[in-house]
């Protein structure tokens, strides 16, 4: 179907294809230049229609208009507990011009607020109450005695991640859950994986991990995907 910025240039063609005939003199330059002179502005209008498409913003999250009422950023949010519907659902993306926006940041700063009071290793959005493609992981001093056999991760705000398998060999882990509390099940997850994601600041990033960490970050991506520990493999 054409759109609204094709029909001049259909128009500019169509005049050709009806002047060329009275190609005689005068009339013909005359005509010719407002043939000219049509096409020319169908061109920038076409163009000019193209560059709109690509600079419009992708639609607002539906969770857009709560994430805005963040309140006392320092107050954490409460977790959501597996029954909750917001648990089962995919995740959306993170439009990238939001990022920067002082709402998603103060968004984030109450998520990490969450996820320090919560004492767990990994948080994803929809624990939160936000079906956003947003986690958050640290290994540190105030979380590895429930973890002690997991590596030392820095503090990392993952934005719109996607994960690589490098090596697809399962490994055992019982793994436990903020979300299904007093529950550990062991799955079986690759142990070397790739993962990309946008930090908080909305600049590409990538990194491999390898082991015991690499299970953190695949049941967070759980989450975004709307799958819990308790759900079959």
């Amino acid at each position: 179907m054409l759109g609204t910025s094709s029909l001049p240039l259909c128009l500019g063609f169509f005049l050709e294809s009806r002047l060329t005939p009275f190609k005689a003199g005068e009339t013909w330059i005359k005509l010719g230049m407002v043939r000219n002179a049509i096409l020319a502005v169908a061109v920038l209008v076409t163009l000019a229609g193209y560059g709109a498409k690509e600079r419009a913003p992708k639609a607002l999250p539906a969770c857009w208009d709560e994430i805005k009422q963040y309140g006392d950023k320092a107050v954490p949010y409460s977790v959501r507990l597996q029954g909750d519907s917001v648990l089962k659902q995919v995740a959306e993306e993170v439009p990238l011009d939001l990022i920067k926006t002082p709402e998603f940041q103060a968004w984030l700063d109450k998520l990490t607020a969450t996820f320090i009071q919560s004492g767990g290793v990994g948080i994803a959005a929809p624990q939160a109450g936000f079906p956003l493609r947003v986690f958050l992981v640290e290994v540190a001093d105030r979380n590895q005695a429930r973890y002690p056999d997991m590596p030392p991760q820095e503090f990392t705000v993952l934005i719109n991640p996607t994960i690589e398998i490098v090596d697809k060999t399962l490994h055992p882990y019982e793994e436990g859950c903020l979300s299904v509390p007093d529950t550990r099940l062991p799955i079986q997850r690759p142990r070397h994986i790739k993962v990309r994601y946008r930090n908080r600041k909305g600049e590409p990033r990538r990194i491999e991990v390898v082991g015991l960490a690499s299970v953190i970050y695949q049941h967070e991506m759980d989450h975004l995907n709307g799958v819990l520990i308790t759900d079959p493999r």
